[in-house]
């Protein structure tokens, strides 16, 4: 029964070719336009969830104002996070980053320049979920000129990941051990560094001035601690350790400073939130924008309503064609089920001809060099969301598709054959 149904569905499909081919066409292209946008919408919301933690972890941010200067940070004073793992039973752990700049590494006889480097507390492992291939994580990071590599890195100085204890020289002058290598850190991170050293060779990483900003802090909560009960507390807290600091350097005393308009604020952003929802001074790279996201998918679901409709209308004016068999098919005893097979059939041949169609284009788009240079599609999302994307679109289609077949099974045979 089904071979004859897609028998005569082929047929019919072919006796009229341009409503075929104008149906198929305007349906393909609208779903390999949605397909890319959904694609990059799911990107975008896929930062930082990578992380086994990332419900716990939160960015320390400050906003600063003295007189006319206003400063809205993403970073905190050296001490902030270890004071407030004292300070706060809520938060379990901390860590830090910051950029290092470029350096040269020795290859042969060649000086070979990197710039993602990065400063980091030994605990980083203990926040963020970089997976190590080799070394501990525990003391990687321990000791003064110890460095961890991403595996990309790894292979390209050694050609290898079982590279701990070997020695890489840097800018001419410092040797410094491999004590770790790492997974590649996923595109979907707002930090991409390739190379980790020790934070604590900063010569400022221990300072206790608390008026100098200059660290990425990360805090990790307890599972049962809230940040809505936590984050008022920062501001005091803030106030309390840089008081004496702003009464010895100029002399002013935290009630006067706040009477003269300036304050010290502490808040919290959530680790997902930070590449689409936070645009402040000293991000350690450009984040997205939640607008973007907003207007995307706005837009997406605006193409994918037109081009249903216009298979919808499509189908509709061709319907008329075949009222007279569908009324006759009812008069005669046809079964609703049976109708609703028959008329069915042409949606599915076109709707599947149009998912291929359109899957192929937006797969050939993604990896075209044009599109890659306009938004750099990253790949670790894999084939599960382009195949998550491709089913929710193709149910959407049917869900139209079926509105139609619904009202045309339940036409009045009387009606349509007085009609026709």
């Amino acid at each position: 029964m089904l071979a004859n149904y897609l028998k005569t569905a082929r047929r019919s499909l072919l006796k009229n070719k341009f409503y075929t081919s104008i149906n198929t066409i305007g349906l393909a292209a609208g779903l390999a336009t949605c397909l890319l946008i959904f694609l990059y919408v799911l990107d975008e919301l896929s930062y930082d969830r990578y992380n086994v933690k990332a419900d716990r972890i939160f960015r320390v941010n400050n906003e600063v104002r003295f007189g006319d200067n206003y400063f809205d940070l993403a970073t905190a004073p050296a001490l902030m996070g270890v004071t407030m793992t004292k300070d706060f039973p809520q938060v379990e752990q901390y860590t830090r980053l910051r950029w290092r700049g470029g350096i040269q590494i020795k290859k042969g006889n060649e000086n070979i320049s990197e710039n993602r480097i990065g400063r980091a507390d030994s605990t980083l492992f203990d926040v963020f979920s970089l997976k190590m291939i080799k070394g501990n994580p525990k003391t990687a990071l321990a000791e003064p000129r110890s460095m961890v590599l991403t595996k990309k890195i790894a292979l390209k100085y050694f050609e290898s990941v079982d590279i701990i204890g070997k020695t890489l020289q840097v800018n001419d002058t410092t040797v410094y051990k491999i004590t770790g290598v790492i997974e590649n850190i996923p595109t979907q991170s707002h930090f991409n560094f390739d190379i980790f050293t020790p934070m604590r060779e900063d010569p400022d990483a221990n300072s206790d001035n608390w008026l100098s900003e200059n660290w990425q802090t990360y805090v990790v909560l307890r599972k049962a601690s809230d940040r809505a009960v936590l984050e008022p507390q920062l501001t005091p807290f803030m106030e309390k350790y840089s008081a004496p600091l702003l009464q010895s350097v100029i002399n002013l005393k935290m009630d006067d400073f706040k009477k003269s308009g300036g304050f010290i604020r502490s808040s919290l952003t959530p680790l997902t939130d930070i590449h689409l929802r936070s645009n402040k001074k000293a991000e350690i790279d450009g984040n997205g924008n939640i607008q973007f996201v907003y207007i995307f998918t706005g837009i997406a679901i605006l193409i994918l309503l037109i081009a249903c409709v216009n298979f919808m209308n499509l189908s509709t004016a061709r319907s008329s064609n075949r009222a007279k068999e569908v009324g006759v098919r009812k008069v005669l005893g046809a079964s609703i089920s049976t109708i609703i097979k028959l008329i069915t059939k042409d949606f599915v041949y076109i709707l599947l001809i149009a998912f291929v169609i359109g899957s192929t284009l937006g797969f050939l788009v993604i990896n075209n060099i044009v599109f890659n240079f306009i938004y750099v599609y990253h790949a670790d999302m894999g084939i599960d969301a382009f195949a998550g994307t491709f089913i929710i679109l193709f149910l959407a289609c049917c869900a139209t598709a079926g509105l139609k077949v619904y009202r045309a099974a339940n036409a009045n045979p009387v009606k349509v054959l007085k009609n026709g």
